[in-house]
């Protein structure tokens, strides 16, 4: 059983590291696109922005009908 053990230990560990270096691959892409590209996708990515991106983004105006102060 030691050496299935092992085994598993050693699948574990590969797949921890490959698992770890595509989320860095991942974030990189991300931020590449966020500063170099400076595209939308990192925007259209996020479902909070895509969802609430009116309310957070843009000013609100005040409409000629509001009092002012």
């Amino acid at each position: 059983y030691a050496a299935l053990g092992d085994l598993f230990y050693n699948i574990h560990s590969i797949l921890g590291y490959t698992l770890l270096f595509v989320l860095a691959l991942h974030i990189a892409g991300a931020l590449k696109h966020h500063v170099i590209d400076k595209d939308e996708t990192l925007k259209q990515a996020s479902r909070f922005q895509s969802q609430y991106s009116d309310l957070i983004l843009k000013p609100v105006s005040k409409s000629k009908n509001q009092p002012h102060g």
